[in-house]
């Protein structure tokens, strides 16, 4: 139950990071939030499990967004560079288009591998469609880094905020939404 709870908290604080950091730099507490945010996040690695892991690769995922995050927030505090941990959203992106790209080259794409979770024996067509959608993945993680990185190089932390907070995540929404309907579509194309 602790370890559900860990991971609960983390995610949650982990998700308002942009929110947080805000925040913290608005009304001068940018280092108890850096403080919190590695705390948290330190708890966070006791608790995974690779090995009990149905999609590995998004566990390892994970790891490395949390390191991320961990290494940028101390040298955030050590250096004292408010940049630092604006790209944090941007490390993100890139953790998530190289694990996506790589399973591009492997056996089975990344998104194949969630679709196996559910329907273990797909067809042929199910195996390329889950292929082009893993590229197609890849594609919005390149746009959304380089919006990212743009929000940190606009030196406004307005707009970094709004855009890595919410707009990213919104976006992300849709594009699972269109997804979604493309593939009812291409089901539907199919007779299932």
């Amino acid at each position: 139950m602790l370890k559900k709870l860990i991971v609960f908290f983390s995610v949650a604080i982990t998700l308002v990071v942009p929110f947080a950091i805000y925040f913290g730099i608005k009304y001068q507490l940018l280092t108890y939030v850096l403080a919190l945010l590695i705390v948290v996040n330190l708890l966070r690695l006791t608790t995974f499990n690779f090995k009990n892991s149905k999609v590995k690769v998004l566990s390892k995922v994970s790891f490395f967004t949390v390191i991320i995050l961990i290494v940028l927030a101390i040298t955030q505090l050590v250096l004292k560079d408010l940049k630092l941990i604006y790209y944090y959203p941007v490390a993100v992106n890139f953790v998530f288009l190289s694990a996506f790209l790589i399973s591009l080259f492997s056996k089975e794409a990344i998104i194949t591998k969630f679709a196996k979770l559910i329907h273990p024996n797909l067809e042929q067509f199910e195996i390329d469609y889950t292929r082009n959608v893993t590229k197609a993945w890849c594609l919005f993680f390149v746009v959304n880094g380089l919006i990212a990185l743009y929000t940190v190089l606009s030196h406004s932390i307005e707009l970094w905020t709004l855009y890595n907070g919410l707009i990213s995540y919104l976006a992300i929404g849709v594009f699972a939404l269109i997804e979604l309907l493309i593939r009812k579509i291409v089901k539907a194309k199919h007779g299932k």
